[in-house]
């Protein structure tokens, strides 16, 4: 993590994060009933596993300024935990998902499609996922093998335009509803 990071005054994660534990359980989409607005967890030190072992990107890479703060950027980027849906030929160490939350942020900036070219043409698989609302998964798109060749043009209008693309495919999935243990 980051030394002089912290959440501040984001709470995304305890609204974004589906969490299925005994402890607790909670849709994505809906504040989580330990948040505190603009504070954040106050169970944080007691806090599910769950939620101890998800880490946000921003957080934990310096490579992301100040503006990527998921509250500020629209974006909640983390590692993925799920492997499946990326072909053989990927290196799945390092699978980020790219959850857009709001798209007021770094969505269309050239630093946010920087990013994305970057990942992509060092073949690190990318998501991009966008919530399904409350009981309902995520909908997410593997960017790579759709995207390459607007990212090998470098052509910025291309690449903007098969991310947006590709998030609408997310956003017009069927959605997968959620059970959540016990209901």
């Amino acid at each position: 993590m980051s030394q002089d990071r912290s959440c501040g005054e984001c709470t995304m994660c305890c609204i974004d994060l589906s969490i299925d534990s005994p402890e607790l359980k909670k849709h994505t989409g809906v504040e989580c009933d330990y948040c505190i607005e603009k504070i954040g967890c106050s169970i944080y030190s007691k806090r599910p596993a769950e939620c101890s072992n998800w880490f946000c990107l921003w957080m934990v890479k310096d490579v992301f300024g100040d503006e990527w703060r998921p509250d500020r950027s629209g974006i909640l980027l983390n590692f993925m935990g799920d492997k499946s849906g990326i072909p053989d030929s990927y290196n799945t160490q390092d699978v980020i998902d790219i959850r857009i939350i709001h798209t007021n942020g770094l969505l269309n900036s050239l630093r946010f499609l920087d990013f994305v070219c970057n990942f992509i043409d060092g073949g690190v698989p990318l998501f991009v996922s966008v919530s399904g609302g409350p009981g309902y998964l995520a909908s997410k798109v593997f960017l790579n093998d759709g995207m390459a060749s607007a990212v090998q043009s470098r052509d910025i209008e291309k690449v903007t335009k098969e991310l947006h693309k590709a998030i609408q495919a997310a956003i017009d999935h069927p959605k997968k509803r959620v059970e959540l243990g016990g209901e």
